[in-house]
């Protein structure tokens, strides 16, 4: 697309951001093994009619976040408890984060229902 048109006897705006340094292949492997497992859940398990995936990276940061409009987590769940009962799934997120040296959120985030997976892994420098 044209570059924006600057504002009528104003300043042109400054150029955009430069985009991120790509990830290195395995961890751009746990990252979509986490997506993928996230999008797995919210279509078996949550009876969700929405799924919201967003990316942004910022500054050294890049956050993933999938969040659906389902079911939800019942109240209290904890990973030793879905382990022991041989759901896996959340637990191989977290294994995967750990791994990637990221940091991940399971949970209702800020919504009313559903569940939200927040991915916050740190980028590697330029």
């Amino acid at each position: 697309p044209p570059p924006p048109r600057p504002p009528a006897g104003g300043a042109p705006p400054p150029p955009p951001p430069p985009p991120p340094p790509p990830l290195p292949p395995a961890l751009a492997r746990h990252v979509l093994a986490i997506a993928t497992e996230a999008l797995e859940n919210a279509h078996r398990h949550a009876s969700a009619t929405r799924v919201d995936v967003r990316a942004a990276a910022d500054g050294h940061l890049l956050r993933l976040t999938i969040h659906d409009d389902g079911t939800g987590l019942p109240p209290g769940t904890r990973l030793e408890e879905l382990r022991d009962s041989g759901h896996f799934g959340l637990l191989g997120m977290v294994e995967r984060a750990a791994q990637a040296g990221a940091r991940i959120r399971i949970g209702k985030g800020t919504h009313e229902r559903g569940t939200e997976v927040r991915l916050d892994i740190p980028l590697p420098p330029p």
